[in-house]
């Protein structure tokens, strides 16, 4: 081409070759510019088969056997023809001719160009090829035969295929050979140990069993499978990127999912995983091309992208309060069933401490209860406060005011007979949240039923505030009276 001169752009050029003798050509660079050093070399290297330097040799023979085997995906079967051709330069144009008709015996052998450690064995026209077999190939009168080549694992082979003949017209041997490339047909991905989760709606997903909390790792697992889902152990794979997609909520965010790519080795990969927000998901492998050196179709044959079955349902890792409150009603001091203001921030969290923005409607399960106990006696008087907060959660926060007289409040009712006041009676706030105690309150510091301070598991519950509680107050008047007789009071 170009009477052998050629550009080199980046790196890389693409050159084709032909040649009309049966003879052999050696390649190599006379000359270039800018000039190479003396001690280049130039290297060559059939597929990945030996070192280099091997095959810058190139052997043109007057007769052969020509195929070129289709990708396929493992499991499946190549379809091709093979052509048993002579050249002919009889005429004004060098042509090649038919060469074999009917019914031929044909050797083929096999070796692995790019594989993991497998013991599947490639099979041509039904006969394995380990690693060579006696293949029966029919001819037609344009020397045209078919071959089916099948291989239930992933890689990269080279088929070679030899045809020998001795007769009294003297010996024939034809050879012939193609790299071929079959691919996974998915990578399936899978969270260990992941219970059947399965949905229409928020409603349906949100009675999924908890999988795990936000942030919180789990194992991926990844394993590439041939059209039979079954495992190929010869594919290895790096760097394919994870694709992710929200099943529930529907209203939610994506949140953020690692890692983003995953690598593969003799078909399989474990890694650790996280995600950021709560809901269900799904995860596949995007669609890739596994061996772009080896595949010359256009387009070329990709291992395409399979869903996950629902992965969750994920929770908060825990709950924060901030911005806690209660204020006295009478400034320094309330009486016991007189209202009285309160407040707080409830914010579900990943183990981040970010925000879980789609913990809400059916995924936002939480409630609060005010509890209250007096002087760290141990004696636990949560049942006489009433009108507790009542949480609406949105983006991962519930925010509540109950500050008189614009909203409810919270009141601490009177016993059934009059009581001593209660000079430091705690308030404070404690989540359920209704989901088996997976999500808990972040550094809880109270609990009302242990007598003096908690510490560690022991608590559970957060201080708002503590304020002095009276039993009530006594109004004096004088009632009407004679004016001569002393006046009731």
């Amino acid at each position: 081409v170009n009477n052998g001169i050629v550009t080199i752009t980046n790196g890389v050029t693409k050159v084709m070759l032909s040649n009309y003798s049966a003879n052999s050509i050696t390649m190599g660079v006379s000359s270039s510019t800018p000039p190479l050093r003396p001690q280049s070399d130039t290297l060559c290297r059939s597929g990945s088969l030996g070192p280099a330097k091997q095959y810058c040799t190139l052997p043109f023979a007057d007769a052969a056997l020509r195929f070129n085997v289709p990708t396929f995906y493992a499991g499946t079967s190549g379809v091709t023809s093979i052509r048993a051709i002579k050249s002919n330069d009889a005429g004004a144009t060098k042509v090649c001719v038919p060469l074999l008709t009917g019914d031929q015996t044909l050797q083929f052998a096999s070796s692995k160009v790019v594989s993991e450690a497998s013991n599947a064995v490639p099979m041509v026209n039904s006969t394995s090829i380990a690693p060579s077999g006696n293949v029966k190939v029919a001819f037609n009168s344009d020397g045209v035969g078919q071959l089916t080549v099948q291989y239930p694992d992933a890689g990269v082979l080279r088929l070679d295929a030899t045809f020998l003949k001795n007769d009294v017209t003297g010996t024939l041997k034809l050879t012939g050979s193609d790299t071929v490339a079959v691919i996974p047909k998915a990578i399936a991905l899978q969270a260990q140990g992941q219970s059947g989760c399965s949905g229409s709606n928020d409603n349906t997903y949100a009675a999924c069993p908890v999988y795990r909390k936000a942030g919180e790792s789990f194992t991926l697992q990844a394993r590439a499978l041939n059209e039979q889902d079954q495992l190929t152990p010869g594919f290895a794979t790096s760097n394919k990127a994870i694709s992710w997609a929200l099943l529930a909520p529907a209203a939610g965010g994506t949140g953020t999912f690692s890692p983003t790519a995953i690598t593969l080795a003799s078909g399989v990969a474990n890694v650790t995983a996280n995600w950021s927000e709560v809901g269900v998901i799904r995860l596949g492998v995007s669609n890739f091309v596994p061996y772009p050196a080896y595949q010359d179709e256009l387009p070329q044959l990709e291992t395409v992208l399979r869903w996950s079955v629902p992965i969750g349902r994920f929770v908060p890792w825990d709950y924060s309060l901030s911005n806690g409150f209660i204020t006295p009603a009478c400034n320094a001091f309330t009486y016991m069933s007189q209202p009285f203001a309160s407040g707080f921030v409830l914010t579900a969290r990943n183990l981040q401490k970010g925000t879980t923005e789609n913990y809400k409607g059916a995924f936002a399960k939480g409630v609060a209860e005010m509890v209250a106990a007096n002087a760290l006696d141990g004696v636990a008087r949560d049942k006489r406060i009433t009108l507790s907060p009542s949480l609406s959660w949105a983006s991962g926060i519930a925010s509540v005011n109950q500050q008189s007289p614009l909203g409810l409040n919270t009141r601490f009712d009177r016993a059934a007979s009059p009581e001593a006041p209660f000079a430091t009676l705690s308030f404070g706030l404690k989540v359920d949240d209704k989901d088996g105690g997976n999500t808990l309150l972040a550094n809880p510091n109270m609990n009302t039923a242990v007598a003096g301070t908690c510490s560690g598991s022991g608590c559970n519950a957060v201080l708002l505030g503590t304020q002095k509680l009276l039993y009530g107050r006594l109004q004096a008047g004088t009632a009407a009276g004679l004016a001569s007789a002393p006046l009731a009071i």
